[in-house]
């Protein structure tokens, strides 16, 4: 059975991860989600960075940006939400389809890299009051400190994607804070229904073991990790707690494994969303990588929700002094460390392109269009 028939038959979505202008304007990403290949999207600023560097395709945004006299971070994010808005109305008929399951479009985290609870409130509420979709999720770094931030978010009632989850307690904290803030809603007579979905890189993580172990010890291993999470979450939805939320409308959380990094030609290795084919998951794949992934012929092994085998790390693995919950803590900060320097590039991007716009079309300085 291919993937993308087998992923929809389970309950798995299928998203595109690593999106930019380019797909939109192309048309490939209507046609994509035309054909049902796909249910929701992630933008990537890296995408955006390499797009603007490498073509003109954000050229006339920026202009009509710099024209009405924004420049710098107000520009650069005046464009990302720009692609959003597209992409979500390109989706917006799946959101509808599905009641608010598949649909989604969603915003990257380098906006919002703030450990202050309150300030990333204030940034999340009023990034959500200019997103002006329903089907959008921004996404909240789940760093120790962000914690508390994303409880009050979700007591908000706004609705949010996880990010950076690499162990099984990162996963129990992100769901924890969530559903605090969904039981505070629930106290203060407020609708439970806020959407969340957490995010597992799996590439990232494999990658990060295997320098610790061989490549295929690392493979297996990262996916028994992930086992172990999607357990978890199994064994959370059937909780007296958990089951109390969604008798009173809440809405189950969802893991999105992330199973491949931006390469802007190459097609990235998307064999361990293969092997992690379950319910309640999406499997985020790049563009390049669509093709392989859903063409691919897989096994009907589904990722089970309650052997006790699942999750164990493969014997002979476990390496003398390494501890996977010190290197899951590492992943994160190093992931939140490469994600703001991902957004001062961008924002190195926009800068230099529009000083090229403003040298062809010198009317943006105020001398007039003839």
């Amino acid at each position: 059975m291919k993937a993308n028939e087998k992923v929809h038959s389970v309950g798995q979505s299928l998203w595109m991860d690593h999106i930019d202008r380019k797909q939109i304007y192309n048309g490939s990403l209507m046609q994509y989600i035309g054909d049902g290949v796909i249910s929701g999207l992630v933008l990537s600023s890296q995408a955006i960075c390499h797009t603007m560097n490498s073509s003109s395709v954000y050229d006339d945004g920026i202009y009509e940006k710099l024209r009405n006299g924004l420049f710098g971070e107000p520009l650069a994010t005046d464009l990302i939400l720009e692609d959003l808005h597209y992409a979500a109305d390109l989706l917006r008929h799946v959101f509808n389809q599905t009641d608010g399951a598949s649909g989604w479009a969603v915003l990257p985290l380098s906006l919002l890299m703030t450990s202050n609870s309150d300030d990333l409130l204030q940034s999340v509420t009023v990034l959500h009051a200019r997103l002006k979709r329903e089907n959008t999720l921004i996404t909240i770094p789940g760093l120790p400190e962000m914690l508390g931030a994303i409880e009050e978010i979700v007591f908000a009632g706004i609705p949010i994607n996880i990010s950076l989850i690499y162990s099984c307690d990162q996963y129990l904290n992100a769901a924890e804070a969530y559903l605090r803030g969904i039981e505070r809603r629930i106290e203060a007579g407020l609708e439970p229904a806020v959407p969340c979905f957490i995010s597992v890189p799996i590439f990232d993580l494999a990658t990060a073991l295997s320098k610790e172990m061989e490549q295929q010890a690392a493979t297996e291993t990262s996916l028994a990790i992930a086992g172990k999470i999607y357990k978890k979450m199994r064994i959370l939805h059937g909780s007296p707690q958990w089951e109390r939320t969604y008798n009173l409308g809440a809405r189950p959380l969802r893991l999105i494994w992330v199973g491949s990094v931006y390469e802007p030609t190459a097609v990235s290795d998307t064999s361990s969303c293969e092997h992690l084919i379950a319910p309640f998951t999406i499997a985020a794949v790049s563009e390049q990588s669509i093709g392989a992934f859903i063409n691919h012929e897989h096994s009907e092994v589904l990722l089970p929700a309650d052997d006790d085998d699942c999750g164990e790390i493969p014997t002979g693995h476990q390496k003398a002094g390494l501890s996977f919950k010190h290197l899951a803590g590492r992943l994160q900060d190093d992931e939140a460390t490469h994600q703001v320097k991902t957004w001062i590039m961008l924002l190195d991007a926009v800068a230099r392109k529009s000083a090229s716009v403003i040298q062809m079309k010198p009317a943006i300085m105020g001398k007039g269009e003839h």
